[in-house]
C-alpha cells in the first residue's frame, strides 16, 4: 500500500464517525455476511465478530459458537455489512465491505475512496481471549450424569394367616451446577389371607434452584393413590425456600424447608382442595462410615380446614454389600387427621429388601 493511499485513509478518519452512524443502520438490514472455507463446496452463512492478521472470528448462526479461521483456509468473504476495519496496529481505520479476500489481500469496497486493497498481514493481532471470572456463588452441587436407585421389598408368611406383600421404590436424579431435579416412584401391593391388605402408588418429582451456598427455592409435585384407604387420588403442590443446614460430606447433610402450596384430594366421601403451608426437615448421615441412615419429616397444614393436616416420616438404613448393592430397611409412617370414613388416620409401613444404586 503506497503512501498516497495511506494519507487519504487518514485523511478520511476525520469523517469516520459519520460513516460509522450509517455503519450501524445498515447493519441492522445488512443481510448475513457469507464465508467459503477451501475444503468446502457451498458458503456457510453467518457474521464476522472479528478480523485479525491471522485470521476471522466466525459466529455460526445456528449453534451459536464463534470459531477463528484462519485466512490460508479462506477461499471467499464477502458481506453487505458496513464495518470499520482497523489496521495498522489498530491506529487507522476503513469503512467499506468486505468484497473478497486474494492471496492474503482484502478487497474492501470503501464508503469514500472506492475498491481498497488491505493486506491482511497489516490488521491487528488475534486479541486474547477474555478471561471468565469465577463464579461467585458456591453450592453444594457437583454437575453429575442421571443417577438413582431401585429398591425391591417383600413380607411373606403362612400359617395361622397368609400375607404376601411386595414394594418398588424407583429414585432418578440429576445434579446441574446450581440446579437438583429428581423423580420418584413407589408402589406397593399385598393380599393378607386373600384380601387386598396394601395397594399404594406414589409418583413425584422435585426441583430445586440454589440462590447461594446454603439456600435454594424449591417446587414439587406429587400424584398418590390408595384405593384401601378410600384415597382415590391426592395431588399435591408444594413451593418454597430451604436452608442447608449443615453438609458434611460424603452426601451427609441436613436441610429444612417451609412454603405453601395446594392440596387436592378426592375420597370416597367428600372432596377436598384448598391452599395449605408445608414445614420439612431432610436428614442424611453415615453410621459406622458406610452405613447410610436418611430421615424425612414433614408437615402439611390445610389453610382452610386446619383440623385436616398431614404428617409424614420415612426412615431409610443402607448396608452396602458392594458398589452397587445394598441391604435396605425403611420404616413409613403416616397420619391423615381426617381419614374418609371408617378408615384409620395412622398408617405404618415397615419394608426389608436390597437396593440397587445406578
Amino acid at each position: 500500500m503506497g503512501p498516497d493511499s495511506i494519507l487519504a485513509m487518514k485523511t478520511c478518519n476525520l469523517l469516520i464517525p459519520v460513516f460509522l452512524a450509517f455503519s450501524l443502520i445498515a447493519a441492522a438490514s445488512a443481510q448475513t455476511d457469507r464465508l467459503l472455507l477451501r475444503d468446502a463446496v457451498k458458503s456457510q452463512l453467518g457474521s464476522v465478530q472479528g478480523l485479525h492478521a491471522e485470521g476471522v472470528l466466525w459466529l455460526d448462526p445456528t449453534t451459536g459458537h464463534i470459531a477463528s479461521h484462519a485466512w490460508g483456509t479462506i477461499a471467499s468473504l464477502v458481506s453487505d455489512t458496513v464495518r470499520s476495519i482497523a489496521f495498522g496496529k489498530g491506529k487507522e481505520q476503513v469503512v467499506g465491505r468486505l468484497a473478497g479476500v486474494v492471496d492474503g489481500v482484502l478487497r474492501i469496497e470503501g464508503t469514500l475512496l472506492g475498491t481498497i486493497q488491505l493486506r491482511v498481514a497489516d490488521l491487528p493481532p488475534r486479541p486474547a481471549p477474555a478471561a471468565v471470572p469465577p463464579s461467585t456463588i458456591k453450592t453444594p452441587l457437583e454437575p453429575s450424569d442421571w443417577k438413582g436407585r431401585f429398591a425391591i421389598g417383600s413380607t411373606l408368611a403362612a400359617g395361622n394367616r397368609d400375607v404376601l406383600s411386595g414394594t418398588i421404590d424407583v429414585l432418578c436424579q440429576k445434579d446441574f451446577r446450581y440446579d437438583h431435579f429428581e423423580v420418584k416412584l413407589s408402589a406397593i401391593y399385598g393380599k393378607a389371607n386373600s384380601v387386598v391388605s396394601n395397594n399404594s402408588q406414589t409418583l413425584g418429582s422435585r426441583y430445586k434452584h440454589f440462590l447461594g451456598e446454603d439456600i435454594y427455592g424449591f417446587v414439587g409435585v406429587e400424584f398418590s393413590r390408595d384405593p384401601v384407604k378410600s384415597l382415590e387420588m391426592r395431588g399435591l403442590l408444594n413451593l418454597g425456600v430451604g436452608w442447608s443446614l449443615w453438609d458434611g460430606g460424603k452426601g451427609q447433610s441436613l436441610d429444612i424447608e417451609a412454603g405453601a402450596g395446594f392440596r387436592y384430594e378426592n375420597l370416597s366421601d367428600e372432596t377436598r382442595s384448598d391452599g395449605t403451608a408445608r414445614v420439612a426437615l431432610f436428614w442424611k448421615d453415615l453410621l459406622f462410615e458406610d452405613v447410610s441412615l436418611s430421615q424425612k419429616l414433614e408437615g402439611i397444614v390445610p389453610v382452610g380446614d386446619f383440623a385436616s393436616w398431614l404428617g409424614r416420616s420415612e426412615t431409610v438404613v443402607s448396608v452396602p454389600l458392594n458398589d452397587s448393592w445394598s441391604f435396605r430397611t425403611s420404616l413409613k409412617l403416616d397420619y391423615q387427621a381426617v381419614p374418609a370414613a371408617g378408615k384409620d388416620p395412622f398408617d405404618v409401613l415397615a419394608t426389608t429388601g436390597v437396593e440397587f444404586r445406578f
